[in-house]
């Protein structure tokens, strides 16, 4: 039943049920059909609700609800979860990954308002459990909102790669040119399981723990524009780690004097007497830390610090 008056900005009063029963849709912003709907949605008047309802979205199965507090302005709050949401159903992946992409146990919940063309969001997304970029996680937390075409990251948290990463940040498209801001906070990360998920065929050169703080600023709509607007600060430190597959003594020295192999000229004595320093193909060290200025497309440090308990070398550059 309908009543009322339809026209910009006006809808008229709706009274009813919608029944949906076996439908699939195809929506160009996802690789992946929705299907197997089966809803029935309640209109009272100016509101309308959506029980608990599942469907699917490729093999992922989708649970939502929501509740219309009015259609005009669109004010709506909703609820989503599903136990397995595979991201290559939402979206085409950028590379091939080793793993399935897979967010478990998901549940989302916000709000939504859509007045006078301008779209407000508020909502949280939470998953225990994952794998993302070949990188499993635990205990993903984040909050964000949508407001005035800034999008922002209130607040992340999640557990991956033996430690944890904590970020906020906002994306700012009120200008022809898209602003950005962010921070992120990494403690006690392993750096092998980094780089192997990330560069899995790289040489694996370090290894060890790493700690870091990063401030960034930047503006673009690409990586050549962005890189040469970024600016920020950061620091670093790499804890109980190693140089692998590396003599930093034998490259000091050669770097300092020119000469291809001039560890050879120390002492026999003072050899015998660090062997973990002159006769260890991989550089152990209890810390590696810097930090680093980054601004017109470089990043430079002036306190870089590889120290162990018989050493400390200092670099700049």
């Amino acid at each position: 039943h309908f009543s009322g008056k339809l026209g910009k900005d006006v809808l008229p009063q709706i009274a009813g049920t919608l029944n949906l029963a076996g439908v699939s849709a195809r929506i160009p912003q996802l690789p992946q059909p929705i299907s197997d709907v089966n809803a029935k949605i309640n209109f009272t008047g100016k509101t309308a609700e959506l029980p608990e309802t599942a469907f699917h979205i490729g093999k992922s199965e989708i649970r939502l609800a929501a509740k219309v507090a009015s259609f005009a302005p669109l004010n709506l709050t909703y609820w989503v979860s599903s136990p397995e949401l595979r991201l290559v159903d939402l979206r085409a992946p950028t590379a091939e990954p080793k793993k399935p992409e897979i967010l478990k146990n998901l549940t989302s919940e916000g709000t939504v308002l859509v007045k006078d063309g301008a779209l407000t969001y508020r909502g949280n997304v939470n998953s225990p459990a994952g794998t993302i970029a070949d990188g499993d996680y635990t205990n993903l937390q984040t909050s964000a909102s949508f407001v005035n075409r800034v999008a922002t990251i209130e607040s992340m948290n999640v557990n991956a790669f033996g430690g944890s990463l904590t970020a906020k940040g906002n994306y700012d498209m009120r200008e022809s040119t898209p602003r950005f801001a962010a921070t992120t906070n990494v403690k006690a990360m392993d750096l092998t399981q980094i780089f192997r998920a990330v560069r899995p065929s790289a040489p694996q050169n370090i290894r060890g723990a790493i700690n870091m703080d990063l401030d960034l600023t930047g503006a673009g709509k690409d990586w050549n524009s962005i890189q040469n607007a970024l600016k920020g600060k950061g620091k670093a430190e790499v804890v109980n780690g190693a140089l692998v597959d590396i003599n930093l003594a034998e490259s000091v020295l050669s770097g300092a004097t020119g000469i291809p192999g001039a560890v050879n000229l120390v002492p026999a004595d003072v050899k015998n007497k660090y062997p973990a320093i002159f006769s260890s193909k991989d550089t152990e060290f209890k810390q590696l830390r810097g930090s680093a200025i980054i601004g017109d497309g470089k990043a430079r440090t002036d306190d870089l610090v590889v120290s162990e308990a018989e050493f400390e070398t200092q670099g700049k550059g």
